[in-house]
């Protein structure tokens, strides 16, 4: 006779592999109670006349619990799982045992959800466990590679070669694998999908010292999915740069649909995950990424969505869209923190940036083209604060703009230089940068808002020289970019000239500058000019005067648009 809490166990019988007993409570064997509840695949300890001692894992219920009639059949598996059973404890086994246990033999249909409705599909296909010495007993017994602590790539790279052909999941158990060449993923992008996780952050990947390798690659593999598992490049003991993970492997570098998630990637000598530029629909969620030598994440291609990571501490950027042919990326609800220089950047079209924080890196945000223009990039709700340079930065004032962006509600305040940044006129032009809250910082660049513009006219057929009547008043602060005027009708014989008066004195000091439509002029339209005095207090006043019209023929029909943007 033996005891399960405050139950009896009545031995009916000892089958080879199994052993069936009558349940009864104890405070009256005639009734049945709710808590006599078992159910197929839990493990219950049981201590039964000696020889049937230890967590029992459930295999059958053979008669279904009637209430009332006060007895059903339990049928135990005889293999006990821990040596040293506590007798009078109802104990489960451990979530990993579980899951992995229905991984391997997925259970009979009972009516209510499998683990294809709420896992990746190839998790219900087949499962490998690899274990490292330092893992549990009850792991190690039914691990189907056991790694000795040296070489660990070994048996890890054997059991994704198992699942080459079909797909399926490699396990990883708790403990710090040595890794001394890189993992691969052979095949081609029509092969399926292989899933490699671990068992939290505590399942580590750690390279070993003077390997210089990538911890892990594709090979033009699709609906690769990594998760659950720590990567240290142990870059102090490196000597050539290695990335976290590297997803450009391969001629055509295709890698549709694959999945990072919950990794932790630190200490790598180059960038902690790579994504090529065939890349589509990969996702990168939930990582933590840090002291990396260059970027956090760097990816390129389409269709992508880099979400909810933490990026911390990077060498270089922190998430870098580099490609000036990608569109249509999603870079959402991020954190990146200390990075040397952007914390994100895209020089992609279409791009999405939206809910991140970036905040003590050289930049925060930045859209910019390299050698071109990166267009109809959404940057909105992001927090960009106290960056050495600028909050938000579009164009590199180089060799690459960014223009029809949408820059609102972002919060860019205590950068060092200034909350928002053109780098050429293009993107100050045609963006909408709306509702946005920040200061401009200790700059004296552009400033923090599109070129606004104000025009005068003289709509006469033939003009004539003299003091301009129309004034402008300033309302803020503002810099005076440039002056660009036109006429209907070209003058002949001479230049028409225009000046401009700020409180009834020119702003071009040099009066050479002075904007002018060229005698002859084809199309009426004079070169932009750059004043000599570009600065305005609230209050003061523009005015403009026309100096000469053209001696054989008169201009007409004159436009003056002077162009100006808060300081």
């Amino acid at each position: 006779m033996g005891e399960v809490g405050d139950q009896f166990l009545d031995e009916t019988t000892i089958p080879t592999t199994s052993i069936q007993v009558d349940i009864r409570p104890v405070e009256d064997p005639d009734v049945a109670t709710p808590y006599t509840h078992f159910f197929v695949g839990d493990t219950y300890q049981l201590d039964l006349i000696g020889q049937f001692t230890g967590n029992k894992r459930v295999v059958s219920i053979t008669t279904s619990f009637t209430p009332g009639v006060g007895e059903y059949t339990v049928d135990f598996d005889k293999t006990s799982y821990t040596s040293d059973p506590m007798k009078g404890v109802v104990v489960a086994v451990q979530k990993l045992l579980d899951q992995f246990d229905e991984l391997k033999s997925p259970p009979a249909d009972l009516g209510g959800p499998t683990l294809q409705d709420h896992t990746h599909p190839k998790e219900s296909m087949t499962s490998i466990l690899v274990s490292h010495p330092d893992a549990r007993d009850e792991v190690i017994r039914m691990s189907d590679f056991e790694c000795d602590g040296v070489a660990d790539h070994l048996e890890i790279q054997e059991a994704i070669d198992e699942l080459t052909a079909d797909g399926g999941t490699v396990w990883l158990s708790e403990g710090v694998f040595d890794i001394g060449a890189t993992l691969t993923f052979p095949g081609g992008p029509t092969n399926p999908g292989i899933i490699l996780r671990g068992m939290g952050w505590n399942t580590v990947l750690r390279i070993t010292n003077s390997a210089d390798i990538d911890a892990i690659t594709f090979n033009e593999q699709n609906d690769i999915f990594l998760a659950d598992f720590k990567i240290d490049g142990n870059r102090a003991n490196q000597t050539a740069q290695g990335t976290g993970v590297d997803a450009t492997e391969g001629a055509g570098q295709d890698s549709i649909g694959s999945r990072i998630e919950r990794l932790w990637i630190t200490e790598m000598d180059a960038d902690g995950i790579l994504i090529g530029s065939t890349t589509s629909q990969f996702i990168v969620r939930a990582c933590r990424i840090d002291n990396c030598d260059n970027a956090g994440i760097r990816f390129f291609g389409s269709k992508n969505q880099i979400i909810g990571n933490n990026v911390i501490d990077c060498g270089t950027e922190g998430i870098f869209g580099d490609d000036d042919a990608g569109n249509g990326n999603v870079i959402a609800d991020n954190i990146v923190d200390g990075c040397g220089s952007e914390g994100i950047i895209t020089v992609m079209h279409g791009t999405t940036i939206v809910g991140n924080t970036s905040r003590n890196n050289l930049d925060g945000i930045v859209s910019a083209g390299t050698g071109g223009t990166a267009t109809d990039n959404v940057i909105v709700g992001n927090v960009a604060t106290d960056n050495s340079r600028y909050g938000i930065k579009l164009g590199n004032g180089v060799d690459g703009d960014s223009a029809s962006n949408v820059v609102v509600g972002n919060l860019v305040t205590g950068n060092g230089t200034e909350a928002i940044r053109y780098g050429h006129t293009t993107g100050a032009k045609e963006s909408i940068i709306q509702h946005n809250m920040g200061d401009t910082g200790g700059g004296t660049g552009p400033g923090t808002s599109p070129a606004r513009s104000v025009e005068f006219s003289d709509q006469r057929a033939i003009l004539v020289t003299g003091t301009g009547n129309q004034k402008w008043v300033a309302p803020i602060d503002v810099t005076i970019v440039d002056v660009q005027l036109a006429v209907g009708t070209s003058p002949t014989g001479a230049d028409l000239v225009v000046d401009v008066n700020k409180n009834g004195t020119t702003i071009f000091t040099t009066q050479a500058n002075r904007p002018t439509v060229p005698d002859g002029d084809a199309d009426g339209v004079g070169a932009a000019a750059s004043p000599d005095v570009t600065t305005m207090t609230p209050g003061e006043y523009l005015s403009v005067d026309i100096d000469q019209i053209g001696s054989t023929i008169a201009g007409g029909f004159l436009t003056v648009v002077i162009e100006w943007r808060p300081t």
